[in-house]
């Protein structure tokens, strides 16, 4: 889905996964500068890998069932939320309501 989001800001950038382990490895280095000056990190960025290595899954049923959406809807409903917060966010319009079928 984050391809979705990039798409929405006009954004082509490539997305790579890396292992949990790589991004772990990483973190020993920031350790190791917080502590020679004396600071501690304030989240367990080790702990975080864990909950952003999971898959999540949504089971868009509810959305396709209760609104009619199709699941090429969901993708052009990303894209449209994102590029309006833009829009919004840089006061060039007002808030819009959701559009339903």
């Amino acid at each position: 889905m984050l391809h979705h989001f990039y798409e929405g800001m006009g954004i082509n950038r490539k997305i790579i996964s890396i292992a949990k382990w790589m991004y772990k490895l990483s973190l020993l280095e920031y350790k190791k500068e917080y502590s020679r000056k004396g600071l501690e990190l304030g989240l367990d960025n080790a702990g975080l890998a864990e909950i952003m290595s999971r898959y999540a899954f949504i089971d868009n049923s509810e959305l396709v069932n209760d609104y009619g959406l199709s699941d090429d809807d969901t993708k052009n409903a990303i894209i449209d939320s994102v590029k309006q917060s833009i829009k919004y966010l840089r006061d060039d319009s007002d808030m819009i309501s959701m559009k339903y079928k």
